[in-house]
């Protein structure tokens, strides 16, 4: 017969458990749903941003074909990457499926990997990816200050002429129960990564005056729009990162339930069976007249 006290202690500790397993799954909810808020909020000034260097990338003459931001260095082998892990664990497979991911797109031996999220960055060392010891940013509270240290990394990095590319790989939210790695072509600038801006919204070149030029506005606002594809990439791997957790804490307590509602029906069942028994021997011990 089972010990009723061990049974009792072991559902309370499940439900102690449970608690835990709960409170993260509300603080997850609350910040996934206050990093997409500030990401809303910014998105306008980025989006412009784009629609401008869209616009001077479609007109005629080619007014950026001399920017360092679109040369083309074929015969450069290395790359940079700009990863964004997780910060924490207990996120179900959200670091793992990251990793698994960075090894099937990228050469470890020719892309230097810049790496935030400590988590991701652990295991991305087990993985013998090249990581810049210096690089340190936690992915916790996505700000557009940290956004600008790291696209401005990128760039000083990238304009040593070092690279052939630099591209950012993260995780993106397909849907509230699915989370995707993507990777994200970041430096040089083509056409071909602005082929989701319409037509109707990248206006006629010859209609538009730029000061100084068209070729001095658009190397000024490359490290802004880098800026917002940066912030975009660590707000929305944030997100992913809360949501992946939710799913794995939300699970973790449907899965204490299920064990406190066994342990319950155990105890119950001990106990009955504890209360027959002292009858029956209760019952045995009267003496028949």
């Amino acid at each position: 017969m089972p010990n009723l006290n061990e049974l009792k202690n072991r559902a309370g500790g499940v439900r102690s458990t449970r608690q835990v397993t709960h409170a993260m799954y509300l603080i997850s909810a609350s910040k996934s749903k206050r990093a997409k808020l500030q990401l809303d909020a910014v998105q306008p000034f980025f989006d412009r941003v784009e629609r401008t260097i869209a616009e001077i990338l479609a007109a005629r003459g080619a007014p950026a074909a001399d920017s360092p931001f679109t040369e083309r260095r074929d015969s450069v082998k290395r790359s940079l990457c700009f990863a964004v892990g997780g910060d924490k664990g207990m996120a179900g497979g959200y670091n793992h499926n990251l990793i698994r991911f960075m090894e099937e797109r990228i050469d470890k031996a020719g892309t230097d990997v810049l790496m935030a999220g400590f988590m991701g960055r652990s295991r991305a060392e087990r993985a013998g990816f090249s990581l810049d010891p210096e690089f340190r940013f936690p992915v916790m509270n996505p700000n557009l200050i940290r956004a600008r240290d790291i696209a401005d990394i990128l760039i000083e990095r990238y304009l040593t002429g070092k690279y052939r590319e630099a591209f950012i790989i993260c995780t993106r939210m397909d849907s509230a129960i699915k989370q995707e790695p993507m990777l994200i072509p970041l430096l040089p600038l083509t056409p071909e990564q602005f082929a989701d801006v319409s037509e109707t919204q990248v206006k006629k070149y010859d209609s538009i005056q730029y000061e100084p030029g068209p070729a001095e506005v658009f190397d000024s606002l490359t490290p802004h729009y880098v800026k917002g594809i940066v912030y975009a990439a660590l707000v929305e791997a944030y997100t992913s990162e809360q949501h992946a957790r939710m799913l794995a804490m939300d699970s973790a307590t449907k899965s204490a339930d299920d064990i406190i509602s066994d342990l319950s029906l155990r105890y119950n069942r001990a106990r009955q069976a504890m209360i027959t028994q002292e009858i029956t021997e209760i019952v045995s011990g009267i003496p028949t007249e």
